[in-house]
């Protein structure tokens, strides 16, 4: 009988050194794949938005029946985008409607953010840091043309 030995290959050594490097970026990918968010939506155009999404990656959230003054808030996986933008889609009680997207959203981030829906502009501001660390917060702001049409 022949016995069977194996042999890495490329030369490839099973060491400590190499197992804790691989652990290190098995812990990053797996940060990478987190992360959360909420962002609040804030009704400032002067009309209930009688028929309203806001789509943030695959998850679609309601803005129907918000009062003109209001605000919601809604949570969501950061996790998910890679990256995602802010969709919104509206339409106003006078029947204007809308549609923009603002901001980027990447998975391994925790997000802070408010939507500022106005008659012409839309308006982010974001607050946000590495998933689970507190200690380190990115902030920023961002404003686009909001066009109403008929």
């Amino acid at each position: 009988m022949k016995e069977l030995t194996a042999t890495p290959m490329f030369g490839a050594r099973s060491t400590p050194r190499s197992f804790l490097l691989s652990l290190v970026l098995l812990c990053f990918l797996t940060a990478c794949a987190r992360g959360k968010g909420e962002v609040t939506a804030r009704n400032k155009t002067g009309q209930t938005i009688v028929e309203g999404h806001l789509r943030i990656g695959s998850k679609v959230f309601d803005l129907s029946g918000l009062g003109a003054g209001e605000s919601r808030a809604f949570p969501f996986q950061s996790a998910e985008c890679s990256p995602c933008e802010y969709q919104l889609s509206l339409t106003l009680a006078n029947h204007y409607q809308a549609i923009q997207s603002i901001g980027s959203i990447r998975g391994g981030m925790d997000y802070h953010d408010s939507l500022l829906i106005e008659k012409d502009v839309l308006s982010l501001e974001s607050s946000q840091n590495p998933n689970g660390n507190n200690n380190l917060t990115y902030k920023g702001s961002q404003s686009k043309k909001l066009k109403f049409f008929r």
